[in-house]
């Protein structure tokens, strides 16, 4: 599995999904995360994008970078396997180690496909 790469700061959808496109274009293994639940605070709204090339490169994010380099270890996970992963984050999350600073929780879902 190759090391995890650099954070590409993106916001826009527009911006992310046309990323998605080029690394789908470029023969380069991508999974597409999108925030499925928010409670409490949250770094980014409901629906939010990022893409995870088959490097670790991440353009986009999802948190204020407290669980970004999580979010792409289990996006190049799902790449490698091909299967797609649902995340909790924060309040019942399995991770006891990654807490999120507003105390809420963050649900994500990772597709490679």
């Amino acid at each position: 599995m190759p090391a995890e790469g650099r954070i590409l700061y993106a916001e826009h959808a527009q911006d992310i999904l046309a990323a998605t496109l080029n690394l789908l274009h470029s023969g380069d293994p991508c999974a597409l995360v999108t925030s499925l639940n928010i409670e409490g605070g949250a770094a980014r709204e409901l629906g939010s994008l990022a893409v995870i090339s088959g490097t670790g490169d991440m353009i986009g994010y999802l948190s204020n970078g407290c669980i970004d380099r999580d979010i792409i270890h289990h996006g190049l996970a799902a790449i490698d396997t091909g299967q797609l992963k649902h995340l909790r984050y924060g309040a019942g999350s399995p991770y006891l180690d990654l807490k999120l600073p507003c105390g809420g929780a963050l649900e994500l879902v990772i597709d490679p496909a």
